[in-house]
């Protein structure tokens, strides 16, 4: 997309004007983004499902590439609560994480550019998170994490939920008794 387009598209220039103030104090320069959870994760239980949100902000900055080393001055910061849904579960003695992204709203937090619609970058910010980062996690994450025994105790039939504010892990438990022979504990095998 031409840098005139995509200036006009994101930062809501008016008809018939090319270039913005910080674009034509740097022209054809990079437009570099940090991230940033700006709060602490809130972890809230409903239903069977937890959902994680924290604040997070994505500060743009034009790159000066005429200084050494380059600077970076602030465009624009735009805001958003990010959510996160996890679904928590246990198959074959296997803890299993699966992630669901519920948005970020983005906001104009600041610019030093004039007006700014967030909504072009929206859909870039969201289908970012959608479609890259949230199936990566799950995917490094979809062996989840076998629950080990404890010598000859062994966990069976483990189920994990979610109910009001609190997991419930609930599972049987077996003692391989002929184990604990075998490894000499035989005080542990008196009936």
């Amino acid at each position: 997309m031409p840098d005139a387009v995509w200036c006009g598209a994101v930062f809501g220039a008016p008809r018939g004007t090319r270039y913005l103030r910080r674009y034509k104090a740097y022209p054809d320069r990079p437009l570099s983004v940090l991230t940033n959870v700006t709060t602490a994760p809130k972890l809230d239980f409903t239903g069977d499902r937890a959902t994680i949100t924290a604040d997070a902000s994505f500060a743009f900055t034009v790159q000066d590439n005429a200084t050494h080393p380059a600077t970076n001055h602030p465009a624009f910061t735009l805001a958003c609560t990010l959510g996160v849904g996890v679904n928590v579960s246990m198959i074959a003695q296997t803890f299993h994480l699966h992630f669901a992204y519920n948005g970020c709203p983005l906001t104009l937090a600041h610019s030093d550019m004039g007006v700014v619609h967030p909504t072009l970058l929206a859909a870039t910010i969201n289908s970012l998170i959608s479609l890259l980062l949230i199936p990566w996690t799950n995917d490094a994450l979809k062996d989840g994490w076998s629950v080990p025994p404890f010598g000859q105790l062994s966990l069976a039939n483990s189920v994990v939920q979610l109910r009001n504010e609190a997991a419930l892990v609930a599972s049987d438990m077996r003692w391989d008794a002929a184990a604990a022979v075998t490894a000499g504990n035989t005080s542990a095998v008196a009936v």
